[in-house]
């Protein structure tokens, strides 16, 4: 689908890894389609994972081919699973890192199950200055590679940072949701060198809050928070701020929209059996999207999913309820997971291998 719309501007390499790295196709022309596809389902799976021999030789054939002006990118269609040659985190972000300056950005897609390293693919995209999407779906490939290509390909703003300030006199207390791994201190805000996200053109990217208000408060006389947002321009890396102000939200003008992100935080909370999710379970999330989100429910294919993964949890009853259940949380070398188990499970050590090393 993505060969569709090339044309004959365009040039794709297509590189493989499995044991050894091998280059299948070398500059074809976008108007060559027919050629590549016969090349793309010439692909097969099989050996070793040698990721970082597949990566050099990916950014080798893009500089060759690099266009002054274009959109020069390497996509990686991986499971994050790189054992052979380089495949810590920190080898290959030192990697990575070396070659964003060249002006050719990574974008991760990431397939498969099992053994599936999100936080490599994730990793490879946020210091290659690129983008990460997972691939679970001819849908979502569609989604990604053709309906929002722009987004996934085309950089508008580099090391993008946000910072909220609220208003004491008005907020009591807040709570950021999610994004544990994207926070910064205010030092690496104000460092200009220190890198951060990239956004691509028409991404939108949304931060929820939970906010305890004070008592007795003017809404109308004090503004409630301020944001500001710094970045870079991606071809000249001119260092640019943005910041505005923000006040009392009429509740009349909330948009379904807000509703929908609302039901999505409420999940994630019943995913991870947060703390802070109250009395809020499957069914409470459907409830929600029924009453809150009813016309973009019918006319939205993305919300209608959401919807139906929701569903399926309850009747495949896949989130039981927190009294029968323990959450086991573990620290390993490529991040913390999560699993849910029955109270009164027993764990062999041979099990908590399995478990952390994405087995089961």
């Amino acid at each position: 689908m993505l060969i569709d719309t090339l044309s004959e501007h365009d040039r794709i390499s297509i590189v493989t890894y499995a044991s050894g790295q091998k280059t299948i196709l070398d500059g074809g022309s976008g108007d060559e389609k027919e050629m590549i596809k016969q090349t793309i389902r010439s692909l097969k799976a099989g050996g070793a994972t040698y990721g970082d021999q597949g990566l050099k030789k990916a950014y080798e054939i893009a500089e060759k081919h690099f266009i002054p002006g274009g959109n020069n990118r390497v996509i990686l269609a991986s499971d994050g699973d790189f054992n052979v040659g380089i495949h810590t985190q920190e080898e290959l972000q030192t990697f990575i890192t070396g070659k964003r300056d060249t002006g050719i950005y990574l974008t991760t897609l990431g397939v498969g199950m099992g053994n599936y390293k999100d936080t490599t693919m994730e990793t490879l995209a946020k210091y290659g200055n690129g983008g990460y999407a997972y691939i679970d779906t001819i849908e979502e490939a569609k989604k990604v590679l053709v309906d929002e290509i722009d987004k996934t390909l085309v950089t508008v703003a580099k090391d993008v940072k946000n910072k909220m300030h609220f208003n004491s006199n008005v907020v009591e207390s807040y709570r950021l949701i999610g994004y544990e791994n994207k926070k910064l201190t205010e030092e690496h805000f104000n460092d200009k060198t220190k890198d951060a996200g990239e956004v691509g053109s028409g991404h939108a990217t949304m931060v929820c809050y939970e906010l305890v208000l004070k008592q007795d408060i003017n809404l109308d006389a004090e503004k409630i928070f301020d944001v500001q947002i710094s970045y870079k321009e991606p071809k000249t890396n001119q260092d640019l701020t943005s910041k505005k102000e923000f006040g009392y939200l009429d509740l009349q003008s909330i948009t379904e929209d807000f509703y929908f992100v609302g039901a999505l935080i409420e999940f994630s909370l019943v995913l991870r059996n947060s703390p802070y999710k109250g009395i809020a379970n499957c069914q409470s999330v459907l409830d929600r999207l029924v009453a809150d989100c009813s016309t973009s429910l019918k006319e939205d294919e993305y919300k209608q999913e959401f919807y139906h993964l929701v569903e399926q949890a309850v009747a495949q009853e896949l989130l039981p309820d927190a009294e029968s259940t323990i959450i086991l949380e573990m620290y390993t070398n490529y991040g913390i997971k999560s699993i849910c188990l029955p109270r009164y499970t027993l764990l062999a050590p041979s099990m908590i291998k399995q478990y952390a090393y994405g087995e089961k």
